[in-house]
């Protein structure tokens, strides 16, 4: 689920932070740094819920962007 950032992302437990980071290179690696640096990086953990990982964006075009381009990625 990608949202607009509404609560801190520093509240995620470090060990989610980290699985995250690991999760960020293997997108590097498979969409390129371009792609990654454009519309990955820009994305935070906010949280999780049962089996869904909540990511927020920095506005409303990156949420739109990635949610039609790489969800499924």
């Amino acid at each position: 689920v990608l949202t607009l950032p509404t609560v801190n992302a520093a509240a995620v437990p470090a060990s989610f932070q980290q699985a995250w980071e690991r999760v960020r290179e293997q997108l590097r690696g498979k969409l390129g740094d371009a792609t990654f640096r454009s519309w990955i990086s820009p994305l935070a953990l906010m949280g999780l819920d049962q089996d869904t990982v909540n990511l927020g964006a920095p506005t409303r075009f990156v949420r739109e962007w990635v949610s039609s381009h790489y969800v499924e990625t």
